[in-house]
């Protein structure tokens, strides 16, 4: 779950300066706000892949390799969060991001409701 969240938190974050420069242009946030947040879930899913391919049954020396950081550093995140504790703090990552993600589309909701420029 900590390697969902990563990626989640990752896509997440990235979206930021371009919502905000959206917003101050007056454009509208719809489809943008629903094409970042299927990639952030995306992005996500992209960083559990190493989790995946351990469950089929590839090697450990493979799935902890150097070469498996382009999913999002997992082998690093493997060697920070040791045990189960990633489990608890990957839940609550993605719960703020799920807030995040929803406080944006209710703020895009509001000023359209407000007829402030171009709305959501």
């Amino acid at each position: 779950m900590f390697h969902f969240s990563a990626g989640v938190a990752v896509g997440t974050i990235s979206m930021l300066p371009a919502f905000v420069a959206r917003w101050r242009r007056g454009e509208k946030l719809a489809r943008f706000l629903g094409r970042r947040i299927l990639a952030a879930y995306a992005l996500g899913a992209f960083a559990v892949f190493p989790g995946v391919l351990d469950n089929i049954g590839v090697p450990l020396s493979i799935i902890e390799g150097w070469w498996m950081n382009i999913f999002l550093l997992h082998p690093i995140l493997n060697m920070m969060i040791p045990g189960g504790r990633g489990l608890l703090w990957g839940e609550v990552v993605v719960a703020m991001c799920s807030i995040l993600m929803y406080a944006l589309l209710l703020l895009g909701i509001w000023r359209g409701a407000r007829g402030e420029k171009q709305g959501i």
